[in-house]
């Protein structure tokens, strides 16, 4: 019998994984603003008397809660609106030193920590999810995989580290690396089957600066 060859993997999962992996690393190094929406309630009456209540929710603004213009923001806004009221969705900090420490590392144990502190930064329902549960679980076990990627040929190197578009190269590289953790593809198989698609940058990570606590 000849040697196996690589495990088939459903694409379009691979790609749903590995954009949400790359959203969490753009956030952590980028952070993301806090989100204004404003919020109608409505019914909507069925033929047979139902009536479905109705929730949408209108962006209206990006600010960073602590400055000036945040704290201005908010203090003016009224209760209510007519028949809206406000959503704020709440800010994430960048924390731009665990992702310089998470494409510097060298050893399972440091991955380890690092994914525990990228975990913690999500939001309890979502840390608890059925899909980030495995995505996580499948990221420590196979931490020696995390190590070993940098070692591929195409890993995104820079002479200036620091180069923005090197940087996002980075990113979306062990997006598709930790995605093809979860479905059991070694680094190198990830990368090729993902090799022409790109997930998307998130506006803060195009046009805003970093947030980060002052």
């Amino acid at each position: 019998m000849g040697r196996r060859g690589p495990k088939p993997a459903d694409v379009s999962l691979l790609k749903v994984y590995a954009k949400e992996w790359a959203l969490q690393l753009y956030e952590l190094r980028d952070g993301r603003p806090a989100e204004l929406y404003k919020v109608k309630h409505s019914v909507r009456l069925e033929k047979d008397g139902t009536r479905i209540p109705l929730t949408k929710y209108i962006f209206v603004a990006k600010f960073h809660p602590e400055s000036n213009e945040g704290r201005k923001l908010l203090i003016r806004l009224p209760p209510r609106v007519g028949d809206a009221e406000w959503s704020v969705v709440r800010p994430v900090v960048a924390d731009s030193e665990t992702w310089r420490e998470f494409q510097r590392a060298r050893m399972v144990e440091t991955y380890h920590a690092l994914l525990a502190r990228v975990e913690a930064r999500l939001p309890e329902e979502q840390r608890s999810s059925e899909m980030w549960s495995r995505l996580f679980r499948y990221a420590r076990e196979r931490a020696a995989d995390l190590v070993k990627a940098r070692q591929l040929a195409h890993y995104p190197r820079a002479k200036n580290t620091d180069r923005p578009t090197s940087d996002d190269k980075r990113i979306e590289f062990f997006a598709k690396v930790l995605a093809g953790l979860a479905l059991g593809l070694a680094p190198a198989t990830a990368t090729k089957r993902l090799a022409r698609w790109s997930p998307p940058i998130p506006e803060t990570s195009i046009t805003v600066r970093p947030f980060e606590r002052s």
